[in-house]
């Protein structure tokens, strides 16, 4: 048991640290934080692919493969019906957020991008979690290593949109932290559901997969183009995608 919480602090500690270092290095310029969103989003486009969907999705046989896609449009339409929640709430949250003015619009979609990653984690975790429950410790491990050194991008890449909305520095870093904290329980949730059983694992990897490319699509990458231009925001996108494939390849 103690090396399943020595991988659950390791991989939600490696987001803490990166939020941390993210409030270090503010950004405000707004065309580099559109280039900085769109690099966020090609980093989650990457991590839902090999990380979620792949593996969701490996060695599915024909019913698991269309509960796999059912999943996947869930997740995508839970984060399309929590937007429409987050507009009611809006005001509310922009006041905790410690947010006073600025574009709403922007301050809506920066939320839904903490919430996508808050999500990511969670299976995130499970998939580092599962690996424990099972006879491969190594590899478990390895995984768990893997998932941890690709976290501190993470975590930093959260920060800069939230401080472009006026979000304090320390907030921001904190409200980083706390998706960490995500991927904490959903390390001690992997482990025990590997004791019970597997088959809940593809479902809930889809769907999270499904909750982040709705955002990129939706959210992050109109954004991005709209703060930094179409080109820059471009280019970001495939630096944050081939960071995340040299990560995948390497660790």
């Amino acid at each position: 048991m103690w090396i399943v919480t020595l991988a659950a602090f390791g991989v939600g500690g490696a987001t803490m640290l990166g939020g941390v270092l993210g409030a270090v290095f503010p950004f405000h310029s707004k065309r580099l934080n559109g280039v900085v969103f769109a690099f966020a989003g090609g980093v989650m486009f990457a991590a839902g692919v090999y990380e979620l969907i792949i593996p969701a999705f490996q060695n599915a046989g024909t019913v698991f493969f269309f509960v796999c896609i059912l999943s996947l449009l869930a997740g995508g339409g839970a984060v399309a019906a929590s937007g429409k929640m987050l507009d009611r709430a809006g005001p509310h949250l922009f006041r905790r957020f410690g947010v006073g003015g600025g574009d709403k619009n922007l301050t809506r979609k920066v939320l839904l991008f903490l919430i996508a990653m808050a999500v990511h984690n969670l299976p995130e975790g499970i998939a580092a979690g599962v690996g424990f429950g099972t006879e491969n410790i190594a590899g478990a491990a390895a995984l768990s290593a893997g998932i941890a050194l690709q976290n501190l991008p993470e975590g930093m890449i959260l920060v800069p949109p939230l401080r472009a909305i006026g979000v304090p520095a320390k907030k921001a870093a904190f409200l980083a932290c706390m998706t960490g904290v995500v991927e904490i329980v959903g390390t001690y949730l992997g482990f025990f559901a590997a004791k019970v059983s597997k088959v809940f694992l593809p479902p809930v990897l889809s769907a999270a997969a499904g909750a982040m490319l709705y955002i990129i699509c939706a959210d992050i990458q109109p954004e991005a183009a709209a703060s930094a231009g179409s080109q820059r925001a471009g280019f970001g996108f495939l630096f944050g995608f081939c960071s995340m494939l040299l990560v995948d390849r390497f660790l």
